[in-house]
């Protein structure tokens, strides 16, 4: 079994519990590691096991920092460093890059079905042109809004499958 194919059916699989159930197993992240490290030991050796084990530790240092800040869960982090495990270190900064740009399409979603969208538009306008931003800052202060919680291992896994047809294409 590819190692291609391993990857879409993990990624699957945690998109579908994020989305759900807004978490992501460690029994799934850990066999995806556990099947990473083998698969690279065995079939491509030390230099393909050495690979594997920098894509684990790069794909959980890229999301390290969100994480401690508080912008993502502990699963997600784990989920890019499976990916990483899986498919390299390469792989995993363009599977970082793709889900940039899938988080910040779901997140425009997210704050259009909640209503804030234009709100944090005229914020990000008002950041440019202080004067527009007086009267952002006064209308933001009017309203109590809630932090917005979005599934963030859906567009991990969207970046991985983007990186995959990337390759192939």
């Amino acid at each position: 079994m590819s190692i291609n194919i391993v990857l879409v059916i993990l990624c699957l699989i945690a998109a579908v519990y994020d989305v759900r159930w807004r978490r992501i197993p460690n029994l799934l992240v850990l066999t995806g590691i556990i099947i990473a490290l083998l698969y690279h030991g065995l079939q491509g050796g030390g230099q393909s096991l050495w690979l594997s084990l920098q894509g684990l530790g790069l794909g959980i240092a890229l999301l390290l920092i969100p994480f401690i800040l508080g912008g993502m869960g502990a699963g997600d982090v784990k989920l890019l460093g499976m990916i990483g495990a899986l498919m390299g270190p390469v792989f995993v900064v363009n599977t970082f890059l793709w889900t940039a740009i899938w988080g910040g399409g779901m997140a425009l979603v997210y704050l259009a079905l909640d209503g804030r969208l234009w709100l944090v538009v005229a914020q990000v306008v008002g950041s440019y042109y202080p004067a527009i931003f007086t009267k952002v800052s006064s209308l933001n202060k009017s309203h109590h809004y809630h932090k917005l919680l979005m599934p963030y291992g859906l567009a991990i896994c969207l970046g991985a499958l983007s990186s995959i047809f990337w390759i192939w294409w």
